[in-house]
């Protein structure tokens, strides 16, 4: 962690020239100020944002979603690698998910440590909660791999949005069922839901019903849930393809 920025200049120039194409991360380097992640006149310093460790951006924080970015994350409060023994608070699968689909939400990528023990091997607890969140994965993986933020969505409490925009797809991961059993959405405008199903039931659509000022209530059959869930929105661009106002250009 050298705060010199004309090493880790020097440095970052090296290893590309090693592997054309490396990805460095903002913490590799300083500037000549000590800062890091970003310089002293506020430009990224690396090819994406890494200032979160054990932490996530606020869900307002529209900024972060400019740049790449990635969350690194412990399964104890503060133990990175291998120790003996865990102190304090240990994550639950579902804590780690709600974690990640914070951050695929707002564009980033999730990180998760496991610490290896002296053998190579994995302690129980460790392969347990990899297992329950591969499960989990293994069914919800559309609203996780290949998504992003969902741009205009805006965030409900009921948990948070991702989009798959080359499949016109919205998901919604849901960690906070409203006893209601109603979900409220507020699509983007020209935006508009053609289908709604929880991603385990394809054929199963859900009554939407439209309240006011762009809002729709989403009912569920049951809310006794137990783990978070997904609800899978096709959607299309009601603008899309509309003619033009405009004249086109003359040359």
């Amino acid at each position: 962690w050298k705060k010199n920025g004309k090493f880790s200049y020097e440095l970052e120039q090296y290893l590309k020239k090693l592997h054309p194409g490396l990805i460095i991360d903002s913490r590799l380097r300083a500037d000549d100020y000590g800062s890091r992640h970003f310089d002293s006149n506020g430009k990224l310093m690396g090819d994406y944002y890494d200032g979160f460790e054990r932490k996530l951006p606020p869900v307002t924080d529209t900024a972060v979603t400019k740049y790449d970015w990635e969350c690194v994350m412990t399964i104890p409060e503060n133990q990175w690698g291998y120790n003996a023994i865990w102190t304090g608070h240990v994550k639950t699968p579902d804590e780690i998910i709600e974690m990640m689909a914070h951050t695929i939400s707002m564009g980033g990528d999730f990180v998760l440590n496991f610490g290896p023990k002296p053998d190579g091997t994995f302690r129980l607890k460790e392969r347990e909660i990899a297992k329950s969140i591969g499960d989990w994965i293994r069914v919800n993986g559309a609203a996780i791999y290949g998504c992003d933020d969902a741009k205009g969505w805006e965030k409900e409490d009921w948990g948070f949005y991702t989009s798959d925009t080359a499949h016109d797809k919205v998901y919604m991961i849901i960690f906070n069922t409203p006893v209601s059993g109603a979900l409220k959405i507020k699509p983007p405008k020209g935006v508009k839901v053609i289908k709604d199903f929880p991603i385990t039931q394809p054929d199963h659509h859900l009554k939407m019903e439209y309240i006011d000022q762009g809002q729709y209530l989403i009912h569920l059959d049951k809310t006794d849930f137990h783990h978070p869930y997904v609800i899978e929105l096709q959607v299309e661009n009601e603008n899309y393809g509309e003619k033009s106002n405009y004249s086109p250009p003359k040359t």
